[in-house]
């Protein structure tokens, strides 16, 4: 160990994030240590010589992979199920993390920050509480997997002029690509539709919608223009 100058849990902790080869330790034994030294670092006043034995690393590695499996298993929920109508075969996904306490929170939290990964985004959000409202959002969507009878919302955003309103179109728009279903948002006007066309080409940035899927359109028969 002090030959790549590990002399501490902190230093250790350190080496092992950098992913620096440790020719002389076993890839088993390297994860176990990364897992080891990250929960020590989490209790600081622990006495890591008189307090750490066998027993306690193996309670603690099992909290690790139940976390990893939870992990994955909302990963997949969300790749395959989330954004999805109700379906038999999803049904048993849906059954599944309704089941382990806090997985369906785990679902939602990944998704939320995926839908708010771009910098540009949150930046032009503002005082908007996203977090409150995504929340709710996907918790409405994850129903809508595996509940027959579940009616879809309507968003409706209203506000003065300059108050924030395509920041909020612009989280939902996000929060479209995430799921990989469409959004279609309905304003009046052909100026007022480029000019919010323009706003969620930009408001595209770094999020999982292409610019160039962002269009606008006009319905020719009663002047109702349609920006998605």
């Amino acid at each position: 160990m002090i030959k790549y100058g590990i002399t501490s849990v902190d230093t250790l902790h350190s080496v092992l994030a950098s992913e620096l080869e440790l020719e002389e330790l076993r890839k088993d034994l390297v994860q176990n240590l990364m897992i080891a030294s990250k929960w020590i670092r989490s209790i600081p006043t622990f006495d890591v010589l008189g307090g750490f034995d066998e027993e306690l690393f193996h309670s603690i590695r099992k909290i690790h992979d139940d976390e990893l499996e939870h992990y994955n298993s909302a990963k997949d929920y969300n790749k395959w199920c989330m954004g999805s109508p109700y379906k038999e075969y999803n049904l048993k996904h849906y059954n599944k993390v309704n089941s382990v306490p806090g997985l369906v929170d785990k679902v939602i939290d990944l998704e939320i920050a995926a839908t708010m990964e771009s910098p540009n985004l949150r930046e032009k959000v503002g005082n908007f509480d996203h977090g409150t409202f995504l929340h709710k959002a996907f918790r409405c969507f994850h129903n809508a997997v595996g509940r027959k009878d579940h009616e879809g919302k309507t968003f409706v955003v209203a506000g003065r002029t300059q108050s924030g309103k395509s920041a909020v179109k612009g989280v939902i728009q996000s929060m479209g690509g995430v799921l990989g279903i469409p959004v279609i948002v309905l304003t009046k006007g052909v100026d007022e539709s480029i000019d919010l066309n323009e706003k969620l080409r930009e408001l595209s940035e770094w999020t999982p919608v292409k610019k160039e899927h962002v269009v606008v359109g006009e319905c020719q028969g009663d002047g109702i223009v349609v920006c998605a």
